[in-house]
């Protein structure tokens, strides 16, 4: 076990360089017109700089001939990866990794040309806030012959378009050289421990989009290993000469000039072998119908990682299974408890069959229930129709009884009538007498005979009367039905 762990840390330790500080500006010398683009890199190599044991900081500067001293312009927090931009560029783009800082200004001018410095400070076990620093100057250089040149090339074309009655500014054409932008994830990579990506980039101009010429095409190669990865507007992205998985390659080629068209790889086992140059290019047609290529480089590192980094990789390892069993004690407790909630989801699924059956027989009962009440219903309905017969034959019989009424009444009409005619025959009957008794006075001979002619009259008279009690007590009992029938009417209308 000594004896392998001796030979690993011979390995690993054996071919590691000497760790430092590099600045690295890409072109030294600028000039107007013809610099695309200007690239400063700060990083650090091996994770470490001499006389630092911990570095805790990571920052760029540039020389200003105001103040006559170097101002930051980025600072990176190595602890927190927290970047403060000191500075507000107008066309630049800034990128950073572990001990990594890159700074790309397009379309420099005059007074980008300065002495840039990388700073590094961090502690050591004698002192604190140790500081580390290297420069490196850029020089503007106009060139005064390429300018007329392109000047003259300009006219021209100016000219070409004034004659075909276009009217198209081409101030801004060269700016297709700082459309090409290469950058990678870090600079120095670990080798099977880092992952590595590099990004090629097509920019489009958003506020100029006429000045965009047309991409054709774009590629990715390595100065050892050959072409990468392409893409072309006939042809989607496709791998070459790498055992790369698909999701490692990525890009889109955007023609409508919104969008910048990229192309970009990924490798998460890096190998010694990856180490070296790499090359973006792309193939674009210019507005004049001419074909143009441009190429960015980029330098990558690719490191033996130190028995430090080894360490922390099992560290992370560690960590990483320590998590995982905990998420897999999560899951199984979660299962645990979803099979608890799927035994209570089960009671509640027999109680509720339990109550969909109670409720089918509520409903059945119902059911019944309606049944019955829409019999009742008929048999209401029946007695309702029989009932109005009855108020029918009530009704007939009312009729029936106030003819009998009228009947009556002219009865008694008759019979009081008759009691007229009576009391005439009685005023008769006493005209009689009247005269009787004359003829008594008259003729008392036959006083005898007309006093038996009056007891007889008077007899007739006590039967007449008989008559007119007899006549008096029907008329009596008659008015009696009247009022027992009028009494009838009126509860059969209340009814």
């Amino acid at each position: 076990m000594a004896f392998l762990l001796s030979l690993l840390l011979g390995v690993y330790l054996a071919p590691l360089a000497l760790s430092d500080l590099i600045i690295n500006v890409q072109p030294e010398v600028i000039s107007p017109v013809f610099t695309s683009q200007l690239m400063i890199n700060c990083s650090v190599t091996n994770n470490q700089v001499p006389n630092i044991d911990v570095i805790k900081s990571v920052s760029l500067s540039r020389f200003n001939e105001t103040i006559k001293d170097f101002y930051v312009l980025l600072s990176l927090d190595t602890q927190t990866f927290n970047l403060q931009q000191f500075v507000q560029f107008r066309h630049a783009q800034v990128s950073f990794g572990n001990l990594f800082l890159s700074l790309t200004v397009y379309n420099p001018v005059q007074s980008d040309a300065q002495t840039y410095r990388c700073n590094v400070d961090g502690d050591n076990s004698v002192q604190k806030n140790v500081p580390m620093k290297a420069k490196k100057e850029v020089r503007y250089e106009p060139n005064v012959t390429a300018l007329i040149q392109e000047i003259t090339r300009l006219k021209i074309s100016e000219d070409i378009e004034k004659c075909s009655s276009k009217n198209v500014e081409l101030s801004g054409y060269n700016n297709i050289r700082s459309k090409l932008h290469f950058v990678g994830s870090s600079e120095i990579v670990k080798e099977l421990i880092e992952p590595l990506t590099v990004k090629c980039s097509f920019l489009a101009s958003n506020d100029r989009p006429y000045e965009d010429s047309v991409l054709q095409s774009m590629y990715i190669l390595h100065e050892t290993n050959d072409v990468i990865a392409t893409i072309s507007s006939d042809q989607p992205v496709t791998k070459s000469g790498q055992n790369l998985s698909s999701n490692t390659i990525q890009g889109e080629l955007y023609h409508n000039l919104s969008k910048d068209s990229y192309l970009q790889v990924t490798w998460q086992n890096v190998k010694l072998s990856d180490s070296g140059k790499y090359f973006c290019g792309a193939h674009v047609n210019n507005l004049f119908g001419q074909k143009d290529r441009l190429q960015e480089e980029l330098v990558i590192s690719v490191q033996r990682p130190t028995l430090d980094d080894l360490v922390k990789v099992v560290q992370d390892l560690q960590r990483e299974v320590g998590e995982e069993k905990q998420r897999q004690k999560t899951s199984e407790q979660n299962i645990i408890n979803i099979h608890e909630e799927f035994k209570v989801h089960q009671k509640n699924m027999t109680s509720v069959k339990e109550d969909l059956k109670i409720n089918q027989q509520n409903i059945e009962n119902v059911k019944k229930d309606m049944k019955i009440n829409q019999q009742n219903i008929e048999n209401v309905k029946k007695d309702v129709k029989i009932n109005q017969q009855n108020i029918e034959n009530v009704k007939k019989d009312v009729k029936i009884n106030q003819q009998n009424i009228e009947n009556v009444k002219k009865d008694m009409k008759i019979n009081q009538q008759n009691i007229e005619n009576v009391k005439k025959d009685v005023k008769i009957n006493q005209q009689n007498i009247e005269n009787v008794k004359k003829d008594v006075k008259i003729n008392q001979q036959n006083i005898e005979n007309v006093k038996e002619d009056v007891k007889i009259n008077q007899q007739n008279i006590e039967n007449v009367k008989e008559d007119v009690k007899i006549n008096q007590q029907n008329i009596e009992n008659v008015k009696e039905d009247v009022k027992i029938n009028q009494q009838t009417s009126k509860m059969l209308k209340k009814m």
